[in-house]
C-alpha cells in the first residue's frame, strides 16, 4: 500500500521502533517532509496511506540540540527511528513500505 507525505494531520503517539538507516528511509518515503521541533525530534516524515493511515517516522532525543554535541547524533548517521501513528496498523505498513511490499 503506497503513502505519501503529507503535512502532520493530526495527533499521533508512539507504537513502535524500528531500526533501519536513513538512506533506507528516503529511498522508501522521499526526504524528510519536517525538522522536527529541532530539539527532541531532528527530522519526521508524515505519511498517509492509501487507506487513511496516518504515520510517523521520527528521531526522538538523539539530536546534537538534545544530547549536546559530544552525545548527540546527526539524522542522517541515525539507526533508531520511531513510527507513530494512532494504531499498530502504522507500524505495518510503514515496515512493508521498507521491505517493498505491498499491502
Amino acid at each position: 500500500m503506497k503513502s505519501i507525505q503529507v503535512q502532520g494531520v493530526g495527533m499521533s503517539w508512539l507504537q513502535d521502533c524500528i531500526e533501519t538507516d536513513y538512506e533506507s528511509l528516503v529511498q522508501a518515503f522521499g526526504e524528510p517532509e519536517s525538522n522536527g521541533d529541532g530539539y527532541k525530534v531532528s527530522c519526521e516524515w508524515s505519511l498517509m496511506f492509501e487507506d487513511g493511515t496516518y504515520a510517523t517516522i521520527y528521531d526522538w532525543k538523539c539530536s546534537k540540540a538534545y544530547c549536546g554535541e559530544e552525545h548527540g547524533i546527526d539524522a542522517k548517521d541515525n539507526t533508531d527511528w520511531h513510527i507513530g501513528g494512532t494504531s499498530m496498523r502504522a507500524v505495518d505498513l510503514v515496515t512493508l513500505e521498507l521491505l517493498g511490499v505491498t499491502a
